[in-house]
């Protein structure tokens, strides 16, 4: 994929991506009991639930089946999802989520509509990061909370990745919208050894 037109890229990848579907279920990394990530991630956004005492709104953007958001929707918590695939998005629209057809870079969605975003492997696959933190950072509300996973530098790396993240690039890469509350290496499934990283930031007011 030679070629210096960053759009050209993006469009190619875009519908390589919404072409990788697996008609007979879910692929074994999607599946929620396989996903460290996903777990952790539940468990954060319940407990920010109980903190605030309030209904508040979660964006899983890259989505692809939404094992995340069946399981907060199931639990009562409004979760929304984002996924260039427009099978997936009707795979959970008819399961009852609420799934837009877009690209992580560029959304139709309301500017400061959600309290927590959700972005699991995803960053790793696109052409230009800062545009899809850009729009983390547009439709998340001051001080809400992102929530993101990268492969860990070359240990769990494969043909789409188009770069590489450690501690020191995906932090940098969000310096300027968010503050980095906590950044662990964990497993991306479960009986794997630490290859992914799993950030926690905050949206910096303006």
């Amino acid at each position: 994929m030679k070629t210096n037109n960053l759009q050209e890229v993006s469009d190619k990848l875009n519908k390589l991506y919404s072409q990788i579907e697996d008609t007979n279920g879910l692929l074994l990394d999607e599946v929620f009991e396989n996903r460290v990530g996903l777990q952790l991630a539940e468990k954060i956004i319940c407990n920010q639930v109980q903190i605030e005492n309030k209904t508040i709104k979660v964006l899983d953007i890259a989505c692809g089946h939404g094992e995340l958001i069946l399981k907060l929707v199931h639990q009562g918590i409004d979760a929304e999802g984002v996924d260039i695939s427009l099978d997936r998005v009707h795979y959970l629209a008819d399961r009852g989520v609420k799934v837009y057809n877009e690209t992580a870079e560029r959304t139709r969605l309301n500017c400061e509509e959600y309290d927590i975003v959700v972005c699991f492997e995803c960053l790793e696959h696109v052409v230009n990061p800062i545009l899809v933190v850009n729009e983390m950072a547009r439709v998340l509300k001051e001080n809400g909370i992102l929530l993101i996973t990268v492969p860990y530098k070359k240990l769990c790396d494969c043909d789409t990745h188009v770069r590489l993240f450690d501690e020191n690039n995906i932090s940098s890469l969000l310096k300027k919208k968010f503050d980095v509350q906590n950044l662990i290496l964990i497993p991306y499934v479960w009986g794997d050894y630490y290859n992914n990283i799993f950030l926690i930031a905050k949206k910096r007011g303006e």
